[in-house]
C-alpha cells in the first residue's frame, strides 16, 4: 500500500536587502569573512605597518647627541660666578660686578644696607654683620602734629586724592595706625572713612597700591639716580 509522505522543503532565503542610504551592503553570516579575505584593503589594514628605520635612526641620533651635549657643557652661568674649587676669584667676582652694573647697578643694593659708607673709611667683619646694621637702622618716628589740623581741613574732602591716601594705607591696601599717621583719632577715623569710600566707588584698590601710583615713584627714583649719576 502506497502512502504518501509529506516531505517538507526549505525555503531559500533571500540575501538581497533594501536600504534608503547609498552605502552598498554585503551579504551577512559566513560569506563575510570570505569576503573580507578576497577584499585587498583589508588585508593591507589587517596587516601591520612596517617601522620606518631611517626616522627611527634620525629620532635615535638627536636624542644621543642632545644628552651628549647637555652632560658634557657645564653651567654657564656657575662657570662664569664660580671657579673650579669653588672659592670667589677675582675675575669671576669682576664678572659677578659686571652683571650687577648691567641689572641695575649696584647703587641699588647700597641703598639697602643702613650705614652709608664712604670712600676711605676703615672697617672691621664685624661692622657688617646683622647685630652692627641693627644699630644704625633708620628709626621711623610718630610725627608730632597732625597735618590736617595745621592745614585745617576735613580728610573727606579729600577722597579722591589717591596720592594722598596713599600715604596712610600700606602696600596691601590696609588703613595705617594712628601710632604711624600721626592724626589725632577724629581725624584718623575721617582719614579711614575718604579711604573707605575712594574703594567703595572704584577709584582705589583694596587689596593693593594703585599701579599709577608706582609707577610715578619709579618715574621720581629714576630721576634721582640720574641727577646722582650727573653730579
Amino acid at each position: 500500500m502506497n502512502t504518501l509522505r509529506r516531505i517538507s522543503r526549505q525555503t531559500p532565503q533571500c540575501l538581497r536587502r533594501f536600504t534608503t542610504s547609498s552605502r552598498p551592503q554585503r551579504a551577512a553570516g559566513v560569506h563575510d569573512a570570505f569576503l573580507d579575505e578576497m577584499d585587498p584593503t583589508k588585508q593591507a589594514q589587517a596587516q601591520p605597518p612596517a617601522p620606518n628605520t631611517d626616522s627611527l635612526a634620525s629620532d635615535l641620533t638627536r636624542l644621543l647627541g642632545g644628552t651628549r651635549q647637555n652632560t658634557a657643557g657645564p653651567n654657564a652661568t656657575r662657570q662664569r660666578f664660580s671657579a673650579p674649587t669653588g672659592r670667589p676669584s677675582a675675575a669671576s667676582h669682576e664678572l659677578a660686578l659686571q652683571e650687577l652694573a648691567r641689572v641695575g647697578g649696584e647703587r641699588g643694593v647700597l641703598n639697602q644696607t643702613p650705614r652709608k659708607w664712604k670712600e676711605g673709611d676703615v672697617y672691621a667683619p664685624h661692622d657688617l654683620s646683622i647685630g652692627e646694621a641693627k644699630k644704625w637702622k633708620k628709626i621711623v618716628r610718630r610725627p608730632e602734629k597732625d597735618c590736617f589740623d595745621m592745614l585745617g581741613k576735613n580728610p573727606m574732602l579729600f577722597y579722591k586724592n589717591l596720592p594722598l591716601l596713599d600715604h596712610f594705607t600700606s602696600e596691601t591696601g590696609r588703613i595705617r595706625a594712628g601710632k604711624e599717621t600721626g592724626l589725632r583719632l577724629r581725624n584718623q577715623r575721617r582719614v579711614a572713612r575718604a579711604v573707605r569710600r575712594a574703594i567703595s566707588i572704584g577709584l582705589m584698590p583694596s587689596v593693593y597700591r594703585h599701579p599709577e601710583l608706582d609707577h610715578d615713584k619709579l618715574k621720581i627714583t629714576d630721576y634721582r639716580q640720574q641727577r646722582d649719576i650727573i653730579n
